[in-house]
């Protein structure tokens, strides 16, 4: 029996050019090869799996405690799925499963077969699927609602602010009549990558598509002028891209803002996006090209993220 192909984009750090080939042959996608130091950024920037050579490791990050640390910062990064190759501390193994640091750990005896490496990357892509949207590479609507439940119930619990953005591509029914679905899907890809670029603070932000041409920022432990900035950066971002791409010249996108601060026990996650999505309403209405967020914020605050936006 033939073994179906599968296409994600695979990064590694292993040195190991018999292996390397052989991960080429596992899939249709780009095989990245990175040094271990940069192996964290270039793996969140839209690779879908991660294969970490531990003999490829450096002796420190070899340690027990520095290799779960080193996992735990990939598993953090963008949300790839791991797989551990030719470590053999099954004790450890076992926590690095438990802890979802890692889908899956390959024996060096294992490296050869190709049916069975294309089961384990198989696995790991499968998974980045459950949580992440296919054609923009950024977290899907049901592990946003996971996020933003999490959120919320946190803020009830710390008085620690919460803030929802959403965007929506401008006239994006005019840009697939016009230039076809392909061109759409592209528009689409570069305002995920626009927004994944906006949010600089991995940790607190977590960029998404919410759905169609809707996408959807959660931001942890910030204000709405924090949310503001990313908003600003969006807006830049956009611009700059659209005159790159010479067709996409009017390339834009609206926007709203919601912050909950964790006082009024019945806000739900329901309400906190539809406040967000009635003011990104407001702002197409308003002519689009612009982002609106709370009457609620100091009006300095407020004016100058406007000034900055419009």
């Amino acid at each position: 029996m033939t073994t179906q192909k599968i296409n994600p984009r695979i990064i590694t750090n292993s040195t190991d050019e018999g292996l390397t080939s052989l991960l080429k042959a596992t899939t249709t996608s780009e095989v990245i090869t990175s040094s271990t130091e940069e192996l964290v950024a270039r793996a969140a920037q839209d690779c879908h799996v991660v294969m970490v050579d531990y003999s490829s490791l450096d002796e420190e990050l070899q340690k027990d405690d520095k290799l779960m640390e080193f996992l735990r910062e990939l598993h953090k990064a963008n949300g790839m799925k791991t797989v551990l190759l030719g470590y053999n501390n099954h004790e450890v193994i076992g926590r690095l499963y438990k802890a979802n640091f890692i889908v899956d750990a390959v024996d060096r005896s294992q490296y050869t077969s190709l049916p069975l490496l294309q089961i384990k990357v198989g696995n790991a892509y499968r998974l980045f699927l459950m949580e992440h949207d296919d054609l923009t590479k950024l977290f899907n609507r049901s592990y946003l609602e996971y996020r933003l439940s999490e959120a919320v119930e946190k803020a009830k619990e710390t008085l620690a602010p919460i803030s929802v953005s959403i965007y929506d591509l401008d006239y994006f029914k005019k840009i697939n009549d016009e230039h076809g679905h392909g061109s759409g899907d592209k528009a689409l890809q570069t305002l995920a990558a626009v927004l994944k670029d906006s949010c600089k603070k991995k940790e607190r932000d977590v960029p998404g598509r919410w759905g169609g041409d809707e996408f959807l920022v959660v931001s942890t432990q910030t204000y709405e002028h924090g949310a503001c900035q990313i908003a600003q950066r969006v807006m830049t971002g956009i611009k700059k891209a659209a005159a790159l791409i010479g067709k996409y010249s009017s390339l834009s996108v609206s926007g709203g803002l919601a912050t909950y601060d964790g006082f009024d026990p019945l806000i739900s996650v329901e309400k906190l996006v539809d406040m967000a999505d009635q003011r990104l309403y407001r702002a197409k209405q308003d002519g689009r090209n612009r982002v609106y967020g709370s009457e609620h914020v100091p009006s300095s605050e407020l004016q100058d993220c406007k000034h900055k936006l419009l």
